[in-house]
């Protein structure tokens, strides 16, 4: 299995609709830097918690991620900080959603999937009964998706 890099969104995203443990079994080895971590504790409430626990679980390891790559200043520190660790581990995965933050990890080179993504390939292991209800539950939660990935 490859090791997976995770920014924020994706990860508060899965917690919200309590499908963060997708990752670890699609993939293994979860990674998040520090900053997305810190990104993640913002705002309190029960995907906090959630994320937390699959902290204390191993199920995500915090990395220290030393950010040498000039990323462009539009982008946030968890996002720098989990596309360096993607450009530090060429066998990685990452998971992002943010459009611009998408872009930048395609002139890099990166390889990466979206949420939406990674709940596809949940349905069809089994995983989850719908991919299409997961994110129409994280719509509903506040999350912005791309139309062209429903239905």
């Amino acid at each position: 299995m490859a090791i997976i890099i995770s920014d924020a969104g994706p990860l508060i995203a899965l917690a919200q609709i309590d499908e963060l443990h997708l990752l670890d079994q699609l993939f293994g080895q979860v990674q998040i830097p520090d900053e997305v971590m810190q990104e993640c504790l913002v705002k309190q409430g029960a995907d906090t918690e959630i994320i937390q626990q699959a902290v204390k679980d191993s199920k995500l390891n915090i990395v220290n991620v030393n950010i040498e790559y000039e990323f462009p200043r539009s982008l946030g520190k968890g996002e720098c900080g989990a596309m360096q660790l993607a450009l530090n581990n060429d066998q990685s995965l990452l998971t992002i959603d943010d459009q611009l933050a998408r872009r930048n990890a395609i002139r890099l080179k990166l390889n990466f999937i979206g949420t939406a993504k990674v709940l596809t390939l949940a349905e069809r292991k089994g995983l989850i009964s719908s991919a299409e209800t997961s994110l129409l539950s994280m719509i509903d939660n506040g999350y912005r998706i791309s139309p062209k990935y429903l239905g």
